[in-house]
């Protein structure tokens, strides 16, 4: 009777680590898979406001962006991506002098607007950014 009743607590023990196991592997499994999915869709935009002027690529994948904007200028300013309809997809008040500040925003195809603005706001200078949709892997 004592070897029956061990049995059914040893095999009760395998079928719960196993379990346990599976369980442990496939939630490992979708976070790396998102996470690798997460970081396929990121792109980075690098900005410089220097000068009245705005260095930056000319173009970016349409997806998540970072936009990590350096103000190398003597005074603080601000920065805005606008989307066509001159809505704000990303927007930093203040940027100071030697300082970088990150903005983040889901970018549909087609063009934007990148603004540096004064203390008050203002625009001062713009260039535009074309976000393109990149062809899938086949």
């Amino acid at each position: 009777m004592q070897s029956v009743t061990t049995k059914i607590r040893t095999g009760r023990s395998v079928w719960q680590a196993a379990t346990k196991l599976a369980l442990i592997t496939g939630i490992v499994a979708v976070s790396a898979a998102f996470t690798g999915q997460q970081m396929m869709e990121e792109a980075t935009v690098e900005v410089v406001l220097q000068d009245n002027q705005i260095q930056a690529p000319d173009s970016v994948e349409a997806g998540a962006v970072d936009f990590q904007v350096k103000n190398m200028g003597q005074e603080p300013l601000g920065f805005i991506v606008q989307n066509a309809q001159g809505q704000a997809a990303v927007e930093i008040e203040t940027v100071e002098p030697e300082a970088t500040e990150t903005g983040q925003a889901r970018l549909t195809p087609g063009t934007y607007r990148l603004l540096a603005t004064d203390s008050q706001g203002q625009p001062v200078n713009a260039r535009n950014l074309s976000v393109y949709q990149a062809a899938e892997n086949r």
